[in-house]
């Protein structure tokens, strides 16, 4: 596990994750300092080292993220956050800084096949400005969304996942074992999704088939995400910040051995292997 919060100036708390690039972003809030504020973290993903304060000025006394800051994604060097006060920041993945965008807010975030997609009760299809947006019909979101490098987009609707393919043809991909779902994510490799359900990880195939659940091991998860290489990511916000964290699974090795190989040139997925989930074992202790 790595700690959100690694700064003396405030107390973050997690809000969204994304990760990229062999990095760990993160929106965050502080509501318990003077100066409260949202920003955005980032961290390396092998051992939570190198923290970075990307939503900082004025030397870290200054942040003009608001603390109702909610999702993120990654799109090229640019990370685009959402919040719920209606507003949308873009953010240099590397030098940090940010551009608070004159576009409406949201509630998450997500990009795919060189689309950006928002969630603020319905689902959004725009582009990375954020500000030209057109609803994708019949697409609900009651919390996070996810979508695949193809640019097929999924949603937690109630109980339900749902997907938009890349025609904009919304069906629903998981219709039962499911209690509170909160967020939705894509493995690349293979098509499946892992759902963040209160406090477990449920993994299914691109079909809607149960594959496997496990803890998340946080106690107040928030948002989750999944690397190239199949690595999960929890986001646990926690009650204050001493234990708000990220959470890191590995992948078993035979997560792709059984022909579950992504058709990169179609919205569909061969068949899915049932591989098994253990908390990552290198640990970075701060503070």
């Amino acid at each position: 596990t790595f700690k959100v919060d690694q700064s003396y100036l405030s107390s973050w708390q997690a809000r969204g994750i994304a990760v990229s690039g062999g990095f760990i972003y993160l929106t965050a809030v502080d509501t318990s300092s003077l100066l409260k504020s949202g920003t955005v973290i980032k961290m390396n993903s092998s051992d939570g080292k190198n923290w970075k304060d990307l939503g900082k000025r004025f030397l870290g006394l200054g942040h003009p993220m608001a603390t109702t800051v909610q999702g993120l994604a990654i799109s090229g060097s640019k990370i685009i956050a959402v919040d719920s006060a209606s507003k949308a920041y873009l953010i240099d993945s590397d030098k940090g800084g940010v551009t608070t965008l004159s576009a409406a807010g949201g509630t998450d975030v997500a990009v795919g096949g060189a689309s950006v997609f928002v969630a603020n009760g319905t689902v959004e299809k725009t582009d990375s400005g954020a500000i030209s947006r057109t609803p994708i019909t019949g697409l609900s979101a009651t919390g996070g969304i996810g979508a695949d490098n193809l640019g097929n987009i999924f949603s937690v609707s109630g109980t339900v996942i749902k997907k938009s393919d890349t025609t904009g043809q919304v069906q629903d991909v998981i219709t039962s074992n499911l209690a509170s779902p909160i967020d939705v994510a894509v493995d690349n490799r293979n098509g499946d999704l892992y759902v963040l359900d209160t406090t477990m990880v449920k993994r299914f195939n691109a079909s809607g088939q149960l594959l496997s659940s496990f803890p998340s091991s946080a106690g107040k998860p928030v948002s989750i995400a999944i690397d190239e290489s199949g690595i999960l990511y929890i986001a646990d916000q926690g009650e204050t910040k001493k234990d708000s964290k990220v959470i890191k699974f590995s992948a078993s090795t035979d997560s792709l051995s059984s022909g579950s190989q992504r058709n990169s040139s179609s919205s569909s997925y061969g068949a899915s292997s049932t591989d098994s989930y253990s908390t990552y074992s290198n640990t970075r202790n701060t503070k």
